[in-house]
């Protein structure tokens, strides 16, 4: 099996969807995506990785996933515990994770927190925790969220009158192609009156989380992480909107590996091939593929 079979894990209180690739006798890999976007981020990438077992979860809110409940706060140190839920089902005790973007904080915060079951980490144009300050900024951002989410309005999002012109649109976010973009949509959007709207957790992405990490406690979490670590980045990507995404935060991972590849934010979708070829070489390395 290497087609990307669906996918659906019950937790308490959500049902989580998944795209599922390679034979599952294969490296155990969980993929989580980054920011506004769900498991079809991975649909370039896991076919080139035919030797492992790839479940890529739609997060909370994304994609085919159950949407949090109305009172519920944004918050991305919740996601850790879902994961790991996911990894219990599927009687993974260790596997390797690959995260996008926020996915990667999500990823990081997995195997800074338990870290004897990760076993390779991939970080995919992402630094560090994004959340970093000092303690004063911390709790200046605290009660800006709270604020922020006692009076937030939810608005509706915008229709578009074909999925032509709602790619095009997302292509702006981060500059990426726009197969990238439309393979994305594709799982995130739905269909409504006038024509296509997106269907992510607008209550949820769309507000900022209440953690934040001063520096000190971000070394220190990052510090954590036993497991040998590869950072593959963009040269078009994360580092031009944080100068700290290579000379700072994977200096604090003690067994790291930096990548850098032409492309941008998504550059393990419009540039697969090449992403691929580094993964590969990674888990060589490490005695994980021959």
């Amino acid at each position: 099996m290497f087609k990307g079979e669906e996918r659906i894990f019950d937790i308490p209180g959500f049902s989580l969807t998944a795209r599922e690739w390679g034979p599952p006798d294969g490296i155990p890999v969980l993929a989580i995506h980054g920011w506004l976007d769900n498991a079809g981020s991975f649909d370039f990438l896991a076919p080139l990785l035919p030797q492992m077992h790839i479940i890529a979860i739609d997060c909370p809110g994304c994609g085919h996933s159950t949407h949090k409940p109305v009172s519920a706060i944004p918050n991305i140190i919740e996601e850790p515990f879902y994961m790991y839920q996911v990894a219990d089902l599927l009687g993974w005790e260790k596997f390797s994770i690959i995260g996008h973007s926020r996915g990667g904080v999500v990823a990081e915060l997995m195997a800074a927190g338990w870290p004897e079951r990760t076993q390779l980490l991939t970080l995919l144009d992402i630094s560090g925790f994004h959340l970093v300050g000092t303690s004063k900024e911390c709790v200046e951002y605290w009660q800006n969220a709270l604020h922020e989410y006692l009076t937030r309005k939810i608005k509706p999002g915008t229709i578009y009158p074909d999925m032509d012109a709602l790619v095009k649109e997302r292509m702006k976010t981060y500059p990426l192609a726009y197969e990238s973009a439309l393979t994305i949509a594709k799982r995130g959007t739905k269909e409504v009156d006038g024509g296509y709207t997106w269907a992510f957790d607008r209550k949820e992405l769309l507000f900022r989380s209440p953690t934040i990490f001063a520096y000190e406690m971000a070394e220190a979490m990052l510090n954590s992480i036993k497991a040998p670590t590869a950072f593959i980045m963009g040269e078009q990507g994360y580092l031009k909107m944080d100068k700290n995404a290579v000379d700072l935060y994977p200096k604090w991972v003690p067994n790291h590996k930096i990548y850098m590849l032409p492309g941008g934010h998504h550059v393990h979708m419009d540039n697969a091939t090449a992403v691929a070829a580094c993964i590969l070489e990674f888990y060589k390395a490490n005695n994980l593929i021959k």
